[in-house]
């Protein structure tokens, strides 16, 4: 039996972010569509095709993004708290790179540790 499962996210809150995030995943995504469950589908703003028939969608609330899935969708993806692990990691790379953007740093560089923790290294020139 599958029943359509709700995580909020309240960390994420910027929708181009969220789609870069799970583009550098692998990931497509469509946007203000259903997401396929085993028996039944809800609509949500962005859906991430996963590779089997299941995807999992995120819906914006009024706190931010909440996941929606039916329950076997995070099946082949080695678990929920894995992928949305790994979700929320690469959305805070590209939120806190566009954050360091706007407030005008343009020498960024990032590196990926062993243990796959990323690390950005801002460079701040003072002109002195």
């Amino acid at each position: 039996m599958s029943c359509f499962t709700e995580v909020k996210c309240e960390s994420i809150t910027d929708i181009e972010c969220l789609k870069k995030a799970l583009g550098r995943m692998g990931v497509t995504t469509r946007q203000n569509d259903r997401v396929r469950g085993l028996r039944r589908s809800v609509t949500a703003d962005l859906v991430a095709e996963m590779k089997d028939r299941n995807d999992v969608g995120f819906v914006k609330d009024k706190n931010g993004y909440k996941i929606v899935a039916d329950s076997d969708a995070f099946y082949r993806t080695g678990g929920k708290d894995k992928w949305i692990g790994q979700v929320k990691q690469n959305y805070l790379l590209f939120h806190n790179k566009k954050t360091l953007r706007r407030m005008g740093h343009s020498d960024i560089h990032q590196s990926t540790l062993t243990n796959g923790t990323i690390r950005l290294q801002v460079n701040v020139h003072t002109g002195w």
